[in-house]
């Protein structure tokens, strides 16, 4: 990661906000002819010029609101995707998360320390979405691509019925699915896939199906 420095320092704040190395809650930024510090909102900062030329500077990381996904990274190359809550020199605060290595979803609170060393950044909108799989079936008591016999899926603009469960190669799972309007079996990737409706979330009465 690059670092900046005396006059590159006030070079870079010219386009991009910048925070010390040890990455503090404060951000520094020159709008004007003034340099603007944001912490829990922008101000004028009256941090002394001779800070820059005594400290060594990173960019920033995009302001994370509360309830936002970051993308955390540790030391030991664990990645995951957590609610942001708030934080301090010393640590993240987090919500809900999902360790993405071992496909494990949370919905404890905790935090991530700030003296090991973490990559993190705001989630992308894949990793977004990943999140939001993988919280979908943990309120099924399931695993990430966790499917059942009887869940119905969709493929395609189509829905199916599962019928198979099976281990690929590479931990892959296999899905069997049956067409609901009738036809031939499909086989499919279960990360291909999106879950519609869980099978213990459907009552069976007289042949028909309700969908509480």
């Amino acid at each position: 990661m690059r670092t900046y420095k005396g006059f590159e320092a006030i070079k870079r704040m010219k386009t991009n906000w910048i925070t010390t190395v040890q990455e503090t809650p404060m951000c520094w930024k020159i709008e004007g002819e003034r340099v603007i510090a944001d912490y829990l909102g922008k101000k004028e900062s009256y941090q002394q010029i001779n800070f820059f030329f005594e400290n060594e500077f990173i960019d920033c990381r995009e302001t994370i609101r509360k309830g936002e996904l970051l993308y955390i990274e540790n030391e030991n190359s664990e990645k995951f995707i957590a609610e942001y809550c708030k934080e301090n020199e010393k640590e993240i605060k987090h919500g809900s998360w999902f360790w993405i290595n071992g496909e494990e979803f949370s919905n404890n609170y905790g935090h991530f320390e700030k003296r090991t060393k973490l990559k993190i950044r705001k989630a992308e909108k894949s990793e977004n979405l990943l999140f939001e799989r993988a919280k979908l079936f943990a309120i099924k008591g399931r695993k990430i691509d966790e499917f059942r016999l009887g869940d119905v899926i969709e493929r395609d603009n189509k829905l199916y019925k599962v019928a198979i469960v099976k281990s690929g190669s590479e931990s892959q799972i296999v899905v069997g699915c049956v067409p609901i309007n009738g036809g031939a079996i499909c086989y499919y990737n279960s990360k291909d896939i999106e879950i519609q409706f869980f099978v213990e979330d459907m009552v069976v009465w007289q042949d028909e199906v309700i969908f509480n």
